[in-house]
Parts: structure tokens; C-alpha cells; sequence
């Protein structure tokens, strides 16, 4: 005949039939508890971490004895000359396109090809580059450039 189970802690009464848990259970539970209280100290670490002061109080900026001595930067500083406008931005432009079309014509031929402009970097060119070679030579000029601009409106 068995005899039923009779737990031998004092606490253990308080459970119920609770029977003896095998090793390997027991090496479980122990793991499961370590990973908690692993877990537990990580989150108190770093709850503690965000709430500490830090060690050096920042710094506060000095003030600034002088106001009137403020240096502001050159390129951030107003330009002394008046915008351009009429003739002179139109001068202007056409110097600026005239040095883009300098750098894509790398065998100085006066002529550039859709290549030559792709890897200049000249997007507009390269999008529009069979309408302004018209002729369908394989290159174009400053010139047919210019052309091309001005009947599409622009005033160069």
C-alpha cells in the first residue's frame, strides 16, 4: 500500500500535495530564475543610469561682454553690390554657361558630345540633346546651346 505524500517544510503544507521535483525540473527553475533576476538588474541598472546626474554640470556659454563686436562670417554677410540685373546677369549667365560648356569640351573641339555632357554633369543638355542637335551631327556647340535656351524663352 502507498502512503500518500507527507511534505516535510513547514511551508510546504501551505501549497498542498506538492511532490518532489525531479533534478532536471529543478536545474530549470533555477535557470528560468537566474535569467529574471538577470533581467530584473539590467532594467534597474539602466533606470538608474538615465536618472543620474551627470558628473560635470554643462557648460554655460560666457556672455558676450561687447554685443556691438559680434563677427559674423564672410559668407553669411550681406553682399555690398546691388543684385544683377538686365544686360549685366545676362552677361553674367552666359559667362557661367560658357565655363560649363569649357569643362565639358575635355578635347577643346568646341563641341561637346551627350557624353561629354553626362559626365560633366550637365543634365539639362543631356535631357534635351536631340532637340538641340537639330542636324543630328552627335555633338553641339556653345552656340547651338545658347540657340536652343533662347527659343525656349530665355533672354541670353
Amino acid at each position: 500500500m502507498n502512503k500518500p505524500h507527507r511534505p516535510t517544510h513547514p511551508r510546504a503544507a501551505l501549497l498542498g500535495d506538492v511532490r518532489r521535483e525531479s533534478p532536471p525540473m529543478r536545474r530549470r527553475g533555477l535557470a528560468a530564475g537566474l535569467i529574471h533576476a538577470w533581467a530584473l538588474l539590467l532594467c534597474a541598472a539602466s533606470a538608474c543610469a538615465q536618472t543620474a546626474s551627470p558628473a560635470y554640470p554643462p557648460r554655460a556659454a560666457p556672455p558676450n561682454e561687447n554685443p556691438e563686436r559680434i563677427r559674423i562670417p564672410r559668407d553669411v554677410r550681406p553682399s555690398t553690390q546691388p543684385p544683377l540685373s538686365g544686360p549685366a546677369l545676362q552677361r553674367h549667365l552666359r559667362d557661367r554657361y560658357k565655363q560649363r560648356f569649357d569643362n565639358a569640351d575635355t578635347d577643346a573641339t568646341g563641341r561637346i558630345t551627350r557624353d561629354q555632357a553626362r559626365r560633366a554633369g550637365w543634365g539639362y543638355v543631356v535631357n534635351h540633346f536631340d532637340e538641340i542637335d537639330a542636324a543630328q551631327t552627335g555633338y553641339v556647340t556653345f552656340d547651338d546651346i545658347l540657340h536652343f535656351m533662347q527659343r525656349g524663352g530665355a533672354r541670353l
